[in-house]
Formats: structure tokens, C-alpha cells, sequence
């Protein structure tokens, strides 16, 4: 029988991660074999004990392991160590989720297993993920927008591999958020079924074929760019990557990054521009410079 392990990855926002589990005790179709994963980055030992203590009064029948993390791992590590918990513990399916989803309609997981079963060259599952705004998060891109051409590789060349170029990325990074368009971004939630390039990284479904060559998530980055590195590990194996819109879950976004930095802070904007650097350098360096 098929074993699913969800990993939900938290970072200060405990309240977050008892939502996701409260709302998914009501939601889902409990007819899948699922055990759930805590992982706490950077624990807080009170916080995350008085989070299990409100996680049990719920009375649910979630089989749920709690990892606690004495450093912030980011988001590849912190998942990692979830997803070796669940596979040693026999999961050949495991869901790695923010502690931000939230679950307001039936969800079933093994609406995942049948699209497997179907084609099993699909090595990651993304659903409909719906923001506070009621914008489709997925596909993340529905086509391979990283094959190089000579001018953008000479662009990605300048600013991904010299400090000038770092701060031209900065420049104009301030620049797109401050001076950024208005206009109300395309909803996507009508986009069928389909096979994609790459999921958004909020809640995605490994599978085994995704096993059969990769252990986890690439641990170089400590926050975005991981949905990048994961199409281009699937392309390298000849897999695939699937969207479905038969299935919906919600996305708070941000939620940690905002009470660790602030929302719309100075502070917040800095790592986030500071962290996605290192990530798409890294990115392109390993999987699209040196693409054998």
C-alpha cells in the first residue's frame, strides 16, 4: 500500500502550522495512509511544545512526528530533514508543504497517487494553490524560459558573476518593487491539467520516480529558486512535472518571512533580494552554465 508523508516546514509562526493541521483534520478524505512531519527551524522548545499540546487536544487521528531544528535551516534543509524522516519511515510519497496552507474544501491525497499511476514518469505534483488574493500561484511556469540564448546568457553572465552586477540587481530590484505595475496580476486558475516546467515550492508532491534518483531537495540554497533547481533536476532525469487543477489547497504567502523581517519592511526587502542572488547564481551555475 502506498505510504504518504506530508512534511510541514515551520519558522516562528506556530499558529500557522496548527491552522494547516485543524484544517486539514476537517478536510480530508481520510482514506489514504498519511503520517505527518513537524519540522521546527530554529526551535522554540515552549512554542513548539505548547503547539503539539494544541495539537493534541484536537483529538485528531494524525499520525504526526515532531522535529525540532536548533538553527534555521532555510527552506531545502529544513525540508530535508523531514523528507529522510518519512522516507526511512517507509513514505514512497512525500508532500512537502508550507506551514501557511491552509485547506477550506475536501482534499484528497490519492487524487495524486492516480495521476502517478497514470504516467509514471512524473517525478512532482503541484495542485491549484490559491492565494489571499484569489490568484492561481501555480504553474510557477508553465514553460522552460531558463533555455539559454546567447543574450541572455551574457546578461545572466554580468549580473550573476561579479559584484557590479549584484548591485545592478539590487538597483533594479528597488527599483520593480517600488515602481512596479498596478495592474492586477493574470489569474491563472483556469489553466487545465497539463504537464509544466516548474511548480511553485509552497506544496509539491514527490513521488517515487522522483526517488529512484534524487534523496531530497538540493541543500545549496537557504531560501528561493528551489522550484528552478527542481525543474532542471527532473529534465536531467528525463522525468516530468505535473500540474493538476482537480485539486486546491491556500496560501497565506510570506507569512514567516513578514514576523521575521516585517511586512514591506526595509529589512525584508534586503534579504529577499540578498537571498534570491545566491540562490539564481547558484542556480545558474550548476544547472544551467554547466548543463552537460
Amino acid at each position: 500500500m502506498n505510504k504518504i508523508g506530508l512534511v510541514i516546514l515551520n519558522f516562528l509562526t506556530y499558529e500557522d502550522t496548527l491552522e494547516s493541521i485543524k484544517t486539514l483534520d476537517k478536510t480530508l478524505v481520510k482514506n489514504v495512509d498519511l503520517k505527518i512531519y513537524v519540522v521546527d527551524n530554529k526551535s522554540d522548545s515552549n512554542k513548539f511544545k505548547e503547539l503539539q499540546e494544541n495539537i493534541q487536544d484536537m483529538n485528531s487521528e494524525f499520525d504526526i512526528t515532531y522535529i525540532a531544528s536548533s538553527e534555521n535551516l532555510g527552506f531545502a534543509k529544513g525540508m530535508n530533514i523531514g523528507i529522510d524522516k518519512a522516507r526511512e519511515n517507509g513514505c514512497n510519497f512525500v508532500i512537502c508543504s508550507n506551514n501557511d496552507i491552509i485547506y477550506n474544501q475536501l482534499i484528497d491525497f490519492n487524487k495524486f497517487i492516480e495521476i502517478f499511476n497514470k504516467d509514471n514518469s512524473i517525478a512532482i505534483i503541484g495542485p491549484k494553490i490559491l492565494s489571499p488574493d484569489g490568484i492561481n500561484q501555480n504553474p510557477y511556469m508553465l514553460k522552460n524560459q531558463e533555455k539559454s540564448s546567447l543574450i541572455k546568457f551574457i546578461k545572466h553572465k554580468l549580473i550573476f558573476s561579479n559584484i557590479i552586477g549584484k548591485l545592478v540587481f539590487f538597483i533594479f530590484g528597488y527599483k520593480n518593487y517600488f515602481f512596479r505595475n498596478k495592474i492586477k496580476n493574470v489569474n491563472t486558475e483556469l489553466i487545465p491539467s497539463q504537464y509544466i516546467y516548474a511548480l511553485h515550492g509552497s506544496f509539491m508532491i514527490f513521488t517515487p520516480s522522483y526517488f529512484k534518483f534524487y534523496n531530497n531537495l538540493d541543500p545549496n540554497t537557504f531560501l528561493y529558486n528551489e522550484e528552478l533547481i527542481l525543474a532542471e533536476r527532473v529534465l536531467q532525469k528525463n522525468l516530468k512535472i505535473f500540474y493538476t487543477n482537480e485539486v486546491t489547497v491556500f496560501h497565506k504567502d510570506d507569512s514567516s518571512t513578514n514576523k521575521m523581517l516585517g511586512k514591506n519592511s526595509f529589512k525584508k526587502l534586503n534579504f529577499v533580494f540578498r537571498e534570491n542572488y545566491k540562490s539564481r547564481s547558484y542556480f545558474l551555475k550548476e544547472y544551467i552554465w554547466n548543463k552537460k
